[in-house]
């Protein structure tokens, strides 16, 4: 791991910590979701949703500060099919002089829907429209001290909803840290409180966050948990649970994990799902299943890809 770096850098970070540790209250807003939350890697989403101790380039999602477990370089793939939605991600990042950049691009799309309204006069179906999303993130990590990382990230998500659409972008930073006996993970989303303005005019404000993560390793398993304070108009804490199992030290891994989430209607609902990781060299092939909510809601199957210099 790299230095502290350089005086401007350790009070650009030290702004960075502040913004952390700013009372989380004076920021509460409605509820905004973006697609990356529902998981951006296999291990990820098989471990309960639980993020920021990613190896690979997909951390970008979770934690910019994770970025620090980037040796040199590496590229991330993800794809899922959840019904009729494709999700599909890539992400890139490399170690440079003032430290690991990554980029990050995850997006979903579904056609064939058709507008209802004109059922309910009499005239039959509406025309066909697409409904797509994506996500774009840039974040750049350095270190603070010789032990702890920090990290900052600029992100802007795209909705196109057929008759609306809308582009909002906001800033997430967050710290990192390995230990002896454990690692922690620490990050902030929309601490700019800003609102999303769709074309018709109608308008969305980003929740602030706050997520941390906790990576115990207990040789051969390792525990993990995460908590997400999601402060809105009614506030929500999502929890997060899972194990890994390393049958084959640094070669094969299972995992499992259960995490709370919210539907569409706004409700808090659980899902378990498990999960395999297998390493081979540089690369990581990565599989998890998890039971959707509802019976024509199937069963999700997430594969990563992941792919380390």
């Amino acid at each position: 791991m790299q230095d502290g770096g350089d005086p401007l850098m350790r009070f650009l970070w030290g702004m960075v910590l502040g913004v952390i540790l700013t009372p989380f209250s004076v920021w509460g807003v409605e509820e905004y979701t973006v697609i990356s939350d529902l998981g951006t890697s296999a291990q990820m989403i098989g471990l309960g949703r639980f993020g920021g101790f990613s190896d690979t380039a997909d951390v970008i999602f979770e934690n910019p500060a994770g970025l620090a477990r980037i040796k040199s370089m590496g590229v991330g793939f993800f794809s899922s099919q959840v019904i009729d939605a494709t999700y599909r991600g890539v992400s890139v990042a490399m170690r440079t002089g003032a430290g690991v950049v990554g980029l990050g691009y995850y997006g979903s799309s579904i056609s064939g829907l058709i507008y209802t309204g004109q059922y309910s006069s009499g005239q039959g179906p509406g025309p066909e429209f697409s409904v797509s999303e994506s996500v774009f993130r840039a974040g750049l990590q350095s270190n603070i001290s010789p032990e702890v990382s920090a990290g900052v990230a600029a992100v802007v998500v795209s909705k196109d909803l057929g008759s609306d659409s809308v582009v909002a972008g906001n800033l997430e930073a967050g710290i990192f840290q390995d230990l002896d006996r454990f690692s922690y993970s620490i990050v902030v989303r929309n601490i700019l409180p800003m609102e999303a303005v769709y074309r018709s005019g109608a308008t969305e404000k980003q929740s602030f966050q706050v997520i941390p993560s906790l990576w115990v390793p207990l040789d051969p398993f390792t525990l993990v948990g995460q908590m997400r304070w999601i402060y809105g108009v009614q506030p929500t804490t999502l929890n997060s649970l899972g194990i890994k199992w390393a049958i084959i030290s640094d070669c094969f891994s299972v995992v499992a994990g259960g995490a709370e989430m919210m539907t569409t209607t706004g409700k808090k609902t659980s899902r378990m799902s498990v999960g395999t990781v297998l390493s081979m060299s540089s690369v990581t092939l990565q599989y998890s299943y998890e039971k959707g909510d509802y019976e024509d809601d199937g069963n999700h199957h997430y594969f990563s890809i992941g792919v380390g210099l």
